[in-house]
């Protein structure tokens, strides 16, 4: 974690990992694959250690959408440094695994859970559920890269808190309310 906020991810060698974990090339081999695997394990325990375990209501989806916003505003660095690197495809699928169970809770609180009898049915909301899941995951690691891109451009100094008004403002179109949020 520490090697990706200094370096970008295609730069950091195996060895380079083993000297700060003080470990041998054997023992890395032993828990990972490769160099990539090993940034994507670090990036994901972080982020889901910096996520709440509870997502079973709507406001505690809304907390761990904007509690991963925070880690990403938190870690410019680390983005910018694995942004287009071979690790980087890797970290953005666990991301989306760690976001999905609450963009879930919100679709359905949007939808409504269907237990409709006809499978027909059934079947239309349950591709409605995935469709509108799919566009928040998104949506959130969207709004997520276009503030740090506005970060690391132009705009050094933009406050975190717009990227937390950014997503609140399309949560707010989507789910058609003002979502309250735990930060």
């Amino acid at each position: 974690m520490e090697l990706a906020h200094e370096q970008r991810g295609d730069e950091i060698s195996v060895r380079q990992i083993t000297e700060r974990a003080g470990v041998s090339r054997q023992v890395f081999y032993l828990h990972f694959h490769d160099r990539d695997e090993a940034i994507t394990t670090a990036v994901a325990d972080s982020l889901a250690e910096a996520l709440p375990r509870d997502t079973g209501s709507k406001e505690e989806a809304l907390a761990l959408i904007h509690r991963f916003l925070g880690f990403t505003t938190g870690h410019v660095a680390l983005y910018t440094n694995l942004y287009r690197s071979s690790a980087s495809e890797q970290v953005a699928t666990a991301a989306r695994t760690l976001l999905h169970p609450a963009c879930v809770i919100l679709a359905r609180s949007v939808l409504g859970d269907s237990s409709a009898a006809d499978p027909a049915v059934r079947d239309r909301d349950t591709w409605r559920e995935q469709a509108l899941t799919t566009l928040l995951v998104g949506g959130v690691m969207e709004v997520s890269r276009r503030w740090v891109e506005a970060r690391t451009g132009d705009h050094a100094d933009i406050d975190p808190a717009i990227a937390h008004q950014m997503l609140d403002d399309c949560l707010r179109l989507l789910l058609g309310d003002a979502p309250p949020r735990d930060v």
